[in-house]
């Protein structure tokens, strides 16, 4: 059997780390190891996590390099276009919700062959689909794991599990021109029922606006953990049992990684718009409820 040749992947990544560990996770899916990739915007990922699958340069995501990017994008999808090179598209959708249409990425991924077929671009896209989970071999640094650690030895015992509440930059955000923040209402159903489950368990409140979150869960019992940084914020989610996420793929990444002897309690359909967003983002291990 010959082997198989080299490619060369350009890839500019967008979002968050959450975002980002499924970008790199398709990334790895579709190509394979060793190849050599040209990626913009993974910052967020090699800073905390152990990489090597390809051999990899990465230009920072930074503002004034918004036109470069808007230029390997149009250059990428031009040769794509004319069939001169592979390509991956995540293709748009569209969706009605309160009398209104939206297009947004869907869950459908489009592949292009081209005349050059070792150089392959792969377009914007989250690719957040739960038969991605996993598949990425990163590995969190080990150094984040030790003030996790530290703290859940100054708890009490019994399982362990988080609640993630995510604010920080989704304050802004409309998604189906609703805000996509969830209300403690939702998070305190989900401690209930993980704490019927298994009455002993200690529960760790996490949040990237932890001073703002604490007083609305105040008289539950949570444990506030105040991580130096969203690497640490995650290796904690990763050490517990279960938990309550957000609709954030920051929270899934942290629920796929823990053991899961306990609960994993996810909003139904993310967003509450009456049908599934991000398409395909719910896993056979969540108990979806309603927000």
């Amino acid at each position: 059997m010959m082997e198989r040749s080299r490619h060369y992947i350009f890839f500019t990544a967008d979002g968050e780390l959450g975002n980002q560990m499924f970008q790199a996770s398709y990334l790895e899916s579709i190509l394979a190891r060793g190849d050599r990739l040209y990626a913009m915007g993974l910052e967020h990922l090699l800073e905390g996590f152990e990489w090597d699958y390809f051999d990899l340069t990465n230009i920072r995501n930074i503002p004034s390099r918004r036109y470069l990017k808007r230029l390997i994008r149009w250059a990428g999808r031009s040769a794509v276009g004319l069939g001169l090179i592979e390509g991956y598209k995540q293709l748009m959708a569209s969706f009605r919700v309160d009398g209104a249409t939206y297009h947004m990425l869907g869950g459908e991924i489009r592949h292009r062959r081209g005349l050059f077929s070792r150089i392959v671009f792969v377009d914007k896209g989250y690719f957040e689909r739960s038969d991605i989970v996993g598949k990425g071999s990163f590995h969190l640094k080990r150094k984040f794991f030790d003030a996790p650690r530290a703290f859940l030895k100054t708890l009490p015992s019994g399982p362990v599990a988080f609640v993630h509440v995510r604010r920080g930059n989704l304050k802004p955000r409309k998604i189906f021109g609703q805000s996509p923040l969830l209300g403690p209402s939702y998070f305190i159903k989900g401690i209930e029922m993980i704490r019927a489950a298994a009455p002993d368990t200690q529960f760790v409140l996490i949040s990237d606006s932890i001073n703002e979150v604490v007083p609305l869960f105040e008289g539950m019992g949570l444990h506030a953990f105040r991580g130096a940084n969203m690497y640490e914020d995650l290796a904690l989610m990763m050490l517990a049992d279960g938990g309550v996420i957000s609709s954030s793929t920051f929270s899934l990444w942290g629920a796929y990684y823990c053991s899961r002897k306990l609960p994993v309690i996810s909003p139904l359909n993310w967003h509450g718009v009456g049908f599934e967003f991000p398409v395909g983002i719910t896993t056979p291990w969540m108990t979806p409820i309603a927000p």
